[in-house]
């Protein structure tokens, strides 16, 4: 009976024992990390990509790829990066002569001291400078912002004011104080005055392509061909750019102290981000317009195909600005067959012009040597009547035979020689030039990269868990 009931007793246990001591369920996989590979534009470049990307990785598995058109839209000549604030035309084009009568139209409504429709009118304003098609005058940019330090005593705050008469001594440093304007504003204007001493600077960087290739516009006054950065201060400033063709674009750009901006043409953009040598503004600008912010929070890749002979793929460690060859298995593998292939043409071509040489040489030498022998064994002497006689006998024919035969032999060797030799050498010339151009692929090596330190790998590794250390 009781051994019927401690049976019972562990029957009962046993359900919870079981379910205490069952190993826990294994969490879901992470799905791994989004990976955007962005390709040059071109007809099948997605597919040689992709055809790429297999061939070094063996899957594509949580691979998307897309076309640099989507991170540098084609109608956008010029890449405005870095931390301010960009604001292209979102409206129709503004000629300025259109702009110069916005302006009049504020200045008429302050004049009325209507300052609440001035707020209007100046926001009009605001939305035409992206759009303007041409280079306005200075004059107007300058009435532009005493207008909006005017319009912000009445309709804000006198700190306010200030702050826009600053931006406008900034932008135009030729402006003085108007009598016609209202007297209440003076202090606001003379604090702006002190103020723009000790203003906050920003930069701007201007790449090369957009001087020489076009005309450059910073707040109305054209830029120097030879400028590459220029100090921006703090506020909003009027860019613009015109390209060969005679095309205006126009931006607005505000920036604080310390920011800097960076303008680019389009197509140094696109060189500089898929050969994996763009620095961190232009990168992240990549990065931020093809990963979505969900995906970057889960350690979303960024992976460019440089389009050279050799694909090869440069991933970009967002956290330290820094760019990464992702496999360079390829690229070793066809310089190294290249070294291979122009090593056998040069051989091919060494041996072949020495076989050539020699094999002529030896069948002009055993030639020659055929022919007097053919002249000894066989002499022949002319008779009055025109008739040729052959004074060689058997004898001499029986004793000389051999030896003529054996030169003649040797002569028809040696232009053998001679000519496979040439072939030989011809043959090895297209594989000395194949093998250098392959030895010699473009590409981009470890050592081109700077060093990272340990700390700075571990930390990269820990950000890219999929990602396998080049070295």
């Amino acid at each position: 009976m009781r051994t019927l009931l401690q049976l019972l007793a562990l029957a009962t246990l046993a359900p919870a024992g079981a379910l205490a001591e069952a190993p826990p369920e294994p969490a879901e996989p992470t799905p791994p990390a989004s990976t955007v590979v962005l390709f040059a534009s071109g007809e099948d470049a997605q597919h040689e990509a992709e055809d790429a990307w297999l061939t070094q990785f063996g899957h594509g598995i949580g691979v998307r790829f897309e076309p640099v058109d989507r991170v540098f839209p084609p109608d956008q000549p010029v890449v405005l990066v870095g931390q301010a604030e960009v604001r292209s035309c979102q409206g129709e084009p503004v000629d300025s002569a259109t702009f110069g009568g916005l302006v009049d139209q504020v200045a008429d409504q302050v004049l009325m001291m209507e300052y609440l429709e001035a707020v209007t009118a100046l926001d009009a304003v605001d939305e035409a400078l992206p759009c303007l098609v041409e280079a306005p005058p200075t004059t107007v940019l300058g009435s532009y912002h005493v207008l909006r330090g005017i319009v912000a005593f009445y309709a804000e705050t006198p700190e306010a004011a200030t702050d826009r008469f600053e931006e406008g001594l900034l932008v135009s440093p030729f402006l003085q104080w108007d009598e016609t304007w209202p007297p209440q504003v003076r202090p606001a204007f003379d604090a702006a005055v002190v103020g723009a001493l000790t203003a906050g600077t920003a930069f701007l960087s201007i790449s090369t392509r957009l001087t020489s290739e076009g005309t450059m516009w910073l707040d109305g006054l054209e830029v120097d061909p030879r400028t590459r950065t220029t100090t921006l201060y703090e506020g909003a400033h009027l860019l613009q750019w015109r390209d060969p063709e005679g095309t205006l674009t126009s931006w607005l750009a505000t920036v604080g102290q310390g920011d800097s901006l960076q303008a680019v043409h389009r197509s140094d953009a696109v060189d500089l981000v898929l050969t994996g040598q763009a620095e961190k503004p232009l990168a992240d600008h990549a990065r931020e317009r093809v990963l979505a912010p969900v995906e970057r929070e889960v350690g979303g890749r960024l992976v460019v195909a440089q389009p050279w002979e050799v694909v090869l793929f440069h991933e970009y460690d967002a956290a330290f600005g820094r760019w990464w060859l992702t496999d360079l298995a390829r690229l070793q593998e066809r310089r190294a067959s290249g070294r291979r292939m122009r090593a056998a043409g040069g051989v091919m071509l060494g041996v072949g012009l020495a076989a050539s040489l020699a094999g002529g040489i030896t069948a002009a030498a055993a030639g020659r040597e055929a022919r007097r022998s053919y002249d000894v064994i066989f002499p022949e002497t002319l008779e009055a009547d025109g008739s040729l006689v052959d004074e060689g006998s058997t004898a001499d024919r029986d004793l000389l035979g051999s030896w003529y035969t054996w030169r003649r032999d040797v002569a028809s060797a040696g232009a053998g020689i001679s000519i496979g030799g040439g072939t030989v050498a011809i043959a090895g010339i297209p594989l000395v030039v194949e093998g250098n151009r392959r030895a010699t692929a473009a590409g981009l090596h470890r050592e081109d990269q700077p060093a990272p330190s340990k700390a700075e790998r571990k930390r990269s590794k820990k950000q890219r868990p999929d990602s396998s250390d080049d070295e």
